[in-house]
């Protein structure tokens, strides 16, 4: 194994908004010696906030990522549902689980349309979706569509006349939608294994 990789941590600065986090994460910068600069959010020069819309709202755009799928209780349309309830706000769903707890196997993603398989080392594979699965796939996906097309007036034009989204059209319109705060994506349910 590189030696680099050995040294390698991740770190996760978690906190409600308005608490530091980014200016933290500026100071390790700056100290660690990766920024020759200690940027700073109120002056909208800070290394972590570069998308326009965070300098601006001097905030990051927000995404959920679901995970422990494989435990027991696992509820992933549960869970969703308390998202939007308690945090008030509109989840976008981009992926949905292929099973629960013991019998979880992967995930469905709703741009591509395609089902992804994980091993227990966390390999993953490309297959159908499973039959089971395709009608909540295709009311999903319709939903997801729905959403993305009202971030974007072209997109909501397009699907009002009833042409289909691309899925570049689509991946825009999440990416227009969450900056803006139309929705927050609710990204890939896995396990602690991959």
């Amino acid at each position: 194994m590189d030696n680099s990789l050995k040294a390698l941590r991740n770190l996760a600065l978690v906190g409600h908004g308005g608490s530091g986090k980014t200016s933290l994460a500026e100071g390790l910068l700056f100290t660690g010696g990766t920024t020759t600069r200690l940027g700073r959010v109120d002056d909208g020069n800070s290394v972590m906030d570069f998308e326009p819309e965070e300098v601006r709202r001097r905030i990051r755009p927000r995404l959920i990522f679901i995970n422990k799928m494989d435990r027991e209780r696992a509820d992933f349309s549960g869970t969703v549902q308390d998202i939007g309830q308690t945090l008030n706000l509109k989840p976008l769903i981009l992926q949905i689980p292929i099973g629960s707890e013991e019998s979880f196997k992967g995930v469905v993603d709703l741009i591509t349309q395609k089902a992804y398989f994980y091993d227990k080392d966390g390999k993953a594979s490309i297959g159908d979706i499973p039959a089971e699965l395709q009608d909540q796939v295709a009311a999903e996906r319709e939903a997801l569509v729905e959403n993305v097309a009202e971030a974007e007036d072209a997109l909501l034009e397009k699907y009002l006349e009833g042409e289909a989204l691309t899925d570049e059209e689509i991946v825009s319109g999440v990416r227009k939608g969450t900056l803006t705060r139309v929705f927050v994506p609710k990204s890939r349910n896995d396990t602690d294994n991959f």
